[in-house]
């Protein structure tokens, strides 16, 4: 998928991030993203959530909770509860 600008602004980016963005060549979102995980990876990480199909980003978010259980052990209730919470509203 190509990205834009009006489509950044649609899902919420920021002033900043757009600006970033027409800073870039690159259009196609899976390149941007990547370039993002080098400057922002929270905005990385919302930015491919908001490419995912519903069921994609189930999958996605699953993913992302096991690496958050291993990288911050002391969270695992947060981490539980965010999951339980997020099944909740996927279903």
């Amino acid at each position: 998928m190509k990205i834009s600008s009006t489509w950044m602004f649609k899902i919420g980016a920021s002033h900043e991030d757009i600006k970033w963005f027409l800073s870039q060549k690159e259009r196609d979102s899976i390149v941007v993203v990547k370039k993002l995980m080098n400057r922002n990876l929270d905005l990385a990480d919302w930015l491919m959530a908001s490419l995912l199909t519903q069921k994609q980003l189930e999958k996605y978010s699953t993913y992302s909770i096991g690496i958050d259980t291993i990288k911050f052990p002391e969270k695992l209730k947060d981490i539980i509860k965010y999951g339980i919470s997020l099944k909740k509203i996927l279903n």
